[in-house]
């Protein structure tokens, strides 16, 4: 007869023997919820990444004349590889001129910003014969933009357009700000076409070879923040460079931005004569072929640097000059001296108390055109004396100062007539400055002309003349009135 056997199982054992058998036995309740997390981040990754990819990527642009772009309303040339390029004609017509003249806009400009065609006087047009033509640089106002564009395809659209417009063997330039920039590419690659170059307050990339690190350093944290990271990205991240300056996260660049921070006091009083530019639509074909293409043409890496150039006119055949104002807070105007220095053919005409916008300035085009085009040969005792000429006035006439001072040393009887007529607007600092700068100069007679012209707008017993008498004396000569 069997007999059965009772075992008695402690709870502990029943429990121990539980976790066992769980232990052994695959976890389907876990396992199918990690596979679908994993697959979840995959595809939150991969969208991520084209989310970045289509933010980044700035849309195409709007073609002049395509079915969905602006009209053409610019006479314009077919360039080398099918792209056309928009011009504007200035000054006399150009078949009766005697020098022809390339003018180069700056940043986020166009051709209508030709502030020397525009602000240069009629009667030196007339009396040089000055023909000027101003262009869109590639992606600005009417001109296609260029995917492929580098410093030298820039500079080689400057020789087609020439050409195509019979400018002949040779013809001047002058480049403003980014412009200037880009005169430096026409040194480089075609010096053989150039009469003579001349860049104001030309713009500088921090990361040429041959600058400073010292100076670099000092002139670039002088830059507000924003700024300082807008060309960073434009230089080590150019692909970039849409994004950065469209999102709203944090500042962007404070030039495209058009901020008054980096306008100097004097650029304050001169923005008024820049307000007609507003009505031209310059990114019309989209703002990164304007503004962020331009950021990156300017603080990208370049294949020369501007420093390493040789003189372009070695038989001193032309000229090459550079216009600074020292007060600039757009340019990094410290590191101009020093490439003036490097680069001695360099005429180098530093203006105490100008600003960015000094070009707008009364009179200034026509001290800056008689410069370029009669050359250093004929005026070169005169203007070997920039420095002196910039120390005039450290206020907001600075610029209106050095300006008159050069209509003396032009001989340019017009222009002093006119400009003499402000005087009154002058404080005596100013005036006992000028004076007694244009009597080191050796400029007596335009000293006594111009004390006569003040007996017209003040008393004779004025102060202002009495002080202007003081300065005759302390520069050693003896004047009667």
């Amino acid at each position: 007869m069997a007999t059965g056997v009772n075992r008695r199982v402690s709870a502990a054992s029943a429990r121990a023997h539980t976790r066992n058998r769980n232990r052994n036995k695959p976890n389907r309740e876990s396992s199918f919820p990690s596979g679908i997390l994993r697959t979840a981040l995959a595809v939150l990754f991969i969208g991520f990444l084209a989310w970045a990819y289509q933010a980044i990527q700035p849309p195409p642009p709007k073609i002049c004349g395509s079915p969905d772009g602006p009209p053409i309303t610019a006479p314009r040339i077919k360039l080398r590889d099918g792209r056309y390029m928009a011009y504007k004609e200035h000054g006399v017509p150009r078949d009766a001129a005697k020098y022809k003249i390339v003018f180069v806009h700056g940043l986020d400009c166009c051709r209508h910003d030709a502030v020397v065609a525009d602000t240069l006087s009629p009667d030196v047009v007339e009396e040089l014969g000055v023909y000027i033509v101003s262009f869109d640089r590639p992606g600005h106002g009417e001109s296609d933009p260029d995917p492929n564009l580098t410093v030298k395809s820039q500079a080689l659209d400057i020789e087609e357009l020439a050409d195509k417009l019979g400018l002949g063997s040779k013809f001047y330039i002058i480049g403003y700000s980014l412009g200037g920039q880009i005169v430096w590419g026409c040194l480089k690659y075609i010096p053989h076409r150039l009469a003579s170059a001349a860049l104001l307050n030309p713009a500088v990339n921090y990361w040429w070879s041959g600058l400073p690190a010292n100076l670099t350093n000092e002139a670039f944290y002088q830059l507000k923040l924003q700024d300082q990271w807008v060309f960073r990205v434009a230089h080590y991240a150019p692909w970039l460079t849409y994004w950065w300056n469209t999102q709203q996260w944090f500042p962007s660049s404070s030039l495209t931005a058009k901020s008054t921070d980096v306008y100097s006091r004097q650029d304050m009083e001169l923005l008024s004569k820049r307000s007609y530019r507003e009505s031209f639509v310059v990114r019309q074909q989209g703002e990164y072929e304007t503004v962020h293409s331009g950021l990156n043409f300017a603080f990208g890496s370049w294949e020369f640097s501007p420093l390493d150039l040789e003189n372009p006119f070695p038989t001193n055949e032309g000229s090459v000059h550079i216009w600074q104002g020292d007060e600039d807070l757009a340019i990094a105007a410290k590191l101009q001296p020093y490439i003036a220095k490097k680069l001695p053919w360099i005429h180098y005409h530093e203006l105490q108390g100008a600003g960015h916008l000094f070009p707008y300035a009364d009179g200034m085009s026509d001290t800056i055109i008689k410069s370029l085009l009669l050359g250093k040969s004929k005026q070169d005792e005169k203007f070997g004396q920039e420095k002196e000429i910039g120390v005039i006035g450290r206020d907001t006439n600075g610029a209106f100062i050095c300006t008159l001072l050069s209509s003396f040393v032009f001989d340019d009887i017009a222009l002093y007539s006119n400009l003499s007529k402000r005087f009154k607007e002058f404080s005596k600092i100013n005036i006992t400055s000028f004076i007694y700068r244009l009597l080191r100069l050796g400029h007596l007679t335009h000293v006594q002309g111009l004390l006569v012209a003040l007996v017209g707008l003040h008393s004779p017993n004025n102060s202002i003349l009495r002080i202007a008498s003081y300065s005759a004396t302390r520069a050693g000569h003896d004047m009667k009135l």
